[in-house]
């Protein structure tokens, strides 16, 4: 049976979320991953990241097979970004999906990011750029912004070299990097020197203002704590200026016109929900075509995760539908 999807197109009407229970494996998911999360806090970081890489590795046997994919280096403002290129079995010239991976600006890679990647190209039928932008705290804001605003006008201005359609471009990321997808998305307005067409956001950082009690009251905060955000946050950010800055916490942005249709994905049991849908609102307050669902029963990063396969079949349902009606 379909579980239901909680959501709203913008303008319309918003539907309260349901109280859902989390199933046996998600639970045991949360217990686990929590163990590895406390063992990292003695580690060097570098020891870290090789951690949670190992937790998150996926073996090549269990990889979706695509047409065809590659490693390309763009050159940047701030050097090489090493970006992976994903092609389904499709003509061209495809849509774009540019997609910047999770891990809060701090963990993450191109590497751990492969199963939504070829996920999305072969069920959308898309190429998809996966940007390995810079980490923090080595490299604070706005480096990794930079990083992927760079790409993205690399990979627009280049289309038509990998049979992609520069008309058709969609910034995509997850968690962080939602952040970075909808930061993208407003440098390009303001500096107009390229356009996307959509901005897919999943389960995206959209403030740097935490609540607390919305981490406390989140049945995920395993995954995603309080302590663990603010651990983030601190290593992203190089002032308490930039709290305020939009293209650091895009909600803070006092003007969200003419910025391309978006569809933003959240979580039942993540806090993040919260600023997700309070970011859609207000898109559509300033007349972006804006798609909102919140899917029931699932944690933060959900579709990236070996978890709720029927919830993840219903979501990715719905961004296809999404991606195609461009």
């Amino acid at each position: 049976m379909t579980m239901p999807t909680i959501g709203l197109i913008l303008s319309a009407i918003t539907v309260t979320q349901p109280i859902t229970p989390m199933d046996t494996q998600t639970s045991q998911f949360l217990e686990e991953f929590a163990k590895v999360f406390s063992s990292l806090d003695n580690l060097p970081l570098s020891e870290q990241r090789a951690t949670i890489k190992e937790m998150f590795r996926i073996p090549e046997s269990q990889l979706e097979q695509v047409a065809s994919f590659e490693n390309i280096v763009v050159n940047g403002t701030n050097g090489d970004i090493p970006v992976r290129i994903f092609s389904p079995s499709s003509n061209g010239p495809l849509p774009i999906i540019v997609f910047f991976h999770r891990g809060g600006w701090v963990y993450g890679s191109v590497d751990e990011s492969e199963r939504i990647c070829r996920k999305l190209a072969n069920e959308i039928g898309a190429i998809v750029a996966s940007v390995e932008y810079k980490l923090s705290p080595e490299h604070k804001f706005p480096i990794p912004l930079e990083d992927c605003y760079d790409a993205t006008k690399w990979l627009v201005q280049n289309a038509a070299t990998f049979s992609g359609n520069a008309a058709q471009v969609i910034l995509c990321g997850e968690s962080a990097g939602g952040n970075l997808a909808a930061a993208v998305a407003l440098k390009a307005r303001d500096t107009k020197e390229f356009s996307v067409a959509r901005q897919l956001l999943l389960y995206p950082v959209l403030t740097m203002e935490l609540d607390e009690q919305r981490y406390e009251n989140s049945p995920d905060k395993s995954l995603l704590t309080y302590d663990n955000m603010t651990f983030f946050i601190d290593s992203y950010l190089s002032s308490g200026a930039d709290l305020e800055n939009p293209y650091a916490a895009p909600i803070k942005s006092h003007d969200l016109t003419r910025l391309p249709a978006c569809f933003v994905v959240t979580a039942e049991f993540d806090a993040l929900k919260h600023e997700g849908q309070e970011y859609a609102e207000v898109l559509g307050k300033f007349g972006v075509d804006t798609l909102y669902k919140c899917y029931p029963g699932v944690i933060h990063g959900f579709l990236d995760l070996p978890l709720a396969d029927e919830v993840k079949q219903d979501a990715m349902a719905d961004i296809v539908a999404w991606v195609k009606s461009l």
